[in-house]
């Protein structure tokens, strides 16, 4: 919601029971109950407050059907929450770096998605936008392609080569762009092969930004891959997630196979433990390292950046990887000097599929 817009309301307290469930709603669809002042006379204020966002259309389904259509302020409310879902954030267009880009602007976060590159190029805190903590080009000519966020289909090994992806998917402008509110799509060119049509949807997700992919179209059993390139000062965090099946509660992976992984090997001097959690960082040696699926965490200054694993849709084919589907990349020098963090799906039947993950922004006090 624009930080100008304050919408609000008072009306009679004859909600009786009822209250506690849209006090828990609100909270839960970022209105901030801490702005819920009590007015005179008994009666209540809601207030959106500035910069308020998120998917208030679905506020009533929250409501117990008990009280849904009980009483006048029920309903009273209830289309108060439709307006505020009218007035939501919406992407904008804007000019980045140089090129045709969008916009949207939340609470905590600003995310930009530049249309020549195809992807999301910037995620940053709402109070620091300058300060991106993706890893992004300064111009679309750099060997490590166009940075932030890569959508690729796998697995890799399929490929006519290991590398580079096709140029599709890695070095394009979208091919047709729809926005509709908060909700952005990227149509990619089609590739010349069996891959299908890909297109990217960017929309908030409660407090996160969701990147989400669909395939159609496709003629063979696609993997997602979506991957964040960030900065190779970064130090990614991620739970160990200790099992019989994973000791290390990780293992080593490779772009050349999807066989499962040994779950006994030497150490790696990029990954370390400390208590509940594991630690991978660029020690300028090449690594690929997998996990069971796990949100992965980084932080710059007093901003944590979460890359959280999300829901698919499709037929599984098979778990590639044995199923460690939360992956780091670490680059080295000869590679390129960069920390991906991966989150992917399991191989899915064709014709189409769907696969997602949110990235949440947070600040420290």
């Amino acid at each position: 919601m624009p930080a100008s817009l304050s919408r609000f309301a008072c009306f009679p307290r004859q909600i009786g029971p009822a209250w506690p469930h849209f006090e828990e709603a609100l909270s839960r669809h970022a209105l901030n109950p801490s702005r819920l002042s009590r007015c005179r006379y008994k009666q209540v204020r809601f207030d959106a407050g500035p910069g308020c966002s998120g998917p208030l259309e679905s506020l009533p389904a929250a409501i117990p059907p008990q009280y849904a259509a009980s009483s006048f302020p029920v309903k009273l409310i209830l289309f108060l929450f439709s307006m505020l879902s009218a007035s939501a954030s919406s992407w904008e267009p804007v000019v980045w770096q140089g090129e045709r880009a969008f916009r949207l602007r939340t609470a905590a976060w600003e995310a930009i998605v530049s249309v020549e590159r195809a992807r999301l190029v910037s995620l940053a805190a709402a109070d620091t936008p300058t300060e991106n903590l993706l890893l992004t080009a300064a111009d679309q000519k750099h060997p490590l392609g166009f940075g932030g966020h890569r959508l690729w289909l796998g697995p890799q090994v399929s490929w006519s080569s290991v590398w580079p992806p096709p140029k599709e998917w890695e070095m394009s402008a979208a091919s047709e762009v729809e926005v509709s509110g908060a909700s952005l799509t990227l149509i990619l060119p089609a590739t010349k092969d069996s891959w299908g049509q890909l297109r990217r949807h960017y929309f908030p997700a409660g407090e996160a930004l969701r990147c989400e992919a669909e395939v159609s179209g496709a003629a063979r059993p696609v993997q997602f891959m979506q991957i964040i390139q960030t900065p190779p000062s970064s130090v990614v965090t991620v739970p160990a997630r200790v099992s019989a099946e994973w000791p290390a509660a990780y293992a080593p992976v490779s772009v050349t196979s999807t066989a499962r992984p040994p779950s006994v090997f030497p150490e790696f001097s990029q990954v370390s433990r400390s208590g509940d959690f594991l630690s991978v960082r660029l020690t300028g040696q090449v690594g690929k390292f997998g996990f069971p699926p796990a949100p992965l965490r980084i932080q710059k200054g007093t901003t944590i950046l979460e890359c959280r694993p999300g829901p698919y849709s499709g037929t599984v084919v098979e778990f590639p990887d044995g199923g460690l589907t939360t992956q780091v990349y670490v680059g080295s020098p000869a590679n390129g000097l960069v920390v991906e963090l991966e989150q992917l799906s399991p191989l899915l039947a064709p014709p189409s599929a769907r696969h997602a993950f949110d990235l949440a922004v947070q600040r420290l006090p």
